[in-house]
């Protein structure tokens, strides 16, 4: 019996060694495995980093390259003010070539007047018709480059050309020192405001 009870014992006991080994075995596999797998996550993990990273630093990068760009573009010298000042230019030069085609105009047969301003100030101007303003300004001294039009119009219309009727009136903030040229047919010829108001249609029947 107790060779039995003997015999038995030591195969138990080789069973949970072998349970035992295995389990540790197992247990060694699976701590290898976790191993590898912590190691590849945080592998990747690292790599995303670096990804973010290079992404960030660039997006960082084209950030700073373009505030630094508006930065030139807004100062003294840069594209901002040569576009600001490019279009000053360009808007003086159009209307400087509207006067010059103003006054280039050939207005053989048309009739017009303009103003000519003596002193050393300007002077009210004020153009009615139909009892509503068609043109009201400080005209400077000299020549002015407006023409108005009688009863006819420019063949080149701009800024400074107006049509007007004979029953337009013409007002001067300083008549004495305001005059008006006139052009018809019958030629040219310059008066003198009489008055703060006169009407086209007098003015060109004298």
């Amino acid at each position: 019996m107790r060779d039995d009870e003997n015999q038995e014992f030591p195969i138990l006991f080789k069973i949970l060694v072998i349970i035992v080994i295995l389990s540790a075995l197992f247990g060694t596999f699976m701590s290898l495995i976790d191993f590898a797998l912590v190691k590849s996550a945080s592998r990747e993990i690292s790599r995303i980093n670096r990804t973010l990273l290079a992404s960030m630093s660039d997006r960082i990068n084209n950030m700073e390259n373009d505030i630094s760009n508006v930065k030139s573009s807004l100062m003294p010298g840069g594209i901002m003010d040569l576009y600001v000042n490019a279009y000053h230019f360009l808007s003086n030069s159009q209307v400087d070539l509207e006067k010059i085609v103003t006054l280039a105009e050939d207005t053989n047969g048309k009739t017009y007047f303009s103003f000519y301003i003596t002193g050393e100030s300007g002077v009210w101007i004020g153009i009615s018709k139909g009892g509503r303003y068609v043109f009201q300004s400080e005209m400077k001294q000299g020549l002015s480059p407006e023409r108005f039009y009688v009863n006819n119009t420019p063949k080149i219309s701009t800024s400074y050309t107006f049509t007007v009727d004979s029953s337009t009136v013409i007002m001067s903030g300083s008549p004495s020192r305001t005059y008006i040229l006139m052009v018809n047919k019958k030629g040219a010829k310059i008066v003198k405001m009489s008055s703060t108001r006169v009407l086209v249609k007098r003015l060109f029947n004298k």
